[in-house]
């Protein structure tokens, strides 16, 4: 697994977004905006509003681009963990 964050650009307002990669597939996501935390999954999601990503595979391109381009890294799984366990509350 790998894990990741970089900036989200909403079309109300802008955040980060994280999201938790097996296989260049995203198994896990969560938005960021302000104080609020969204978390989803393939099955389920805390808010409609900020459902699963219709665009689970991704390929290397995508995260060189948002590197270069959103500010993206890459996370532990410690930090991934602890930013899902606060959205799931």
């Amino acid at each position: 697994m790998k894990y990741y964050k970089c900036i989200w650009e909403g079309e109300d307002s802008d955040g980060f977004y994280y999201s938790e990669v097996k296989e260049n597939e995203i198994q896990r996501q969560v938005i960021e905006i302000g104080e609020n935390l969204y978390w989803a999954t393939l099955e389920d999601e805390k808010d409609e509003l900020f459902e699963f990503t219709d665009q689970p595979e991704i390929r290397d391109e995508e995260i060189a681009f948002a590197r270069e381009h959103l500010d993206g890294s890459e996370l532990t799984k410690e930090a991934f963990e602890e930013i899902w366990q606060k959205s799931k509350n």
